[in-house]
């Protein structure tokens, strides 16, 4: 029914065909089966991202939803989130400041938030796991033109980034192994 170019790099194309979607590349090839509900994610919810292409996501991860759940390939197919996550992103009413973002996206360390059981979790653009779903929230706050991070866990109110500074080690997350 309809075919729609993802990005002029990647030679993806968001193909439709009676409600369902799938992605092909230049060649005609199938990347991803015409099965799926929705490829790519409502970039309005989290306007704080600045998300440039709902579709693909660090240039590599494709959102999907089939069945009311959640997942992410990379752009050769590939599974890189298994598709059980009941939403992508943390989507957080504002405080009443207004100052609060729902969020997606953690640019620092190429994360993407998912929720699953009312709780929230990060997995890296390659599929490793940053944090389990063991998060009550993940948001940021602008202040000053900055973008600061914030989760809660266990009721507290902890700076994502420097929290992930200490205990995640970046280049273990992006390593083959």
């Amino acid at each position: 029914d309809e075919i729609k170019q993802l990005d002029k790099d990647s030679n993806l194309y968001l193909v439709k065909n009676d409600g369902k979607q799938g992605i092909v590349n230049n060649r005609g090839e199938i990347v991803l089966y015409l099965e799926y509900d929705q490829i790519g994610v409502d970039a309005n919810r989290f306007a704080g991202n600045d998300i440039k292409n709902q579709y693909l996501l660090y240039n590599n991860c494709i959102p999907v939803k089939k069945d009311q759940k959640w997942g992410i390939y990379d752009i050769h197919g590939r599974v890189l989130v298994k598709i059980q996550y009941d939403d992508l992103g943390c989507s957080r009413s504002s405080g009443s400041n207004g100052s609060t973002n729902s969020i997606l996206l953690i640019p620092e360390y190429e994360g993407i938030v998912l929720k699953q059981n009312e709780m929230y979790g990060i997995v890296s653009s390659n599929g490793k796991e940053i944090l389990p779903a063991v998060l009550e929230s993940v948001y940021s706050v602008t202040s000053a033109g900055q973008q600061v991070y914030y989760m809660i866990y266990n009721n507290q109110v902890i700076n994502l980034l420097d929290y992930l500074d200490k205990y995640v080690k970046k280049e273990e997350l992006f390593s083959d192994e």
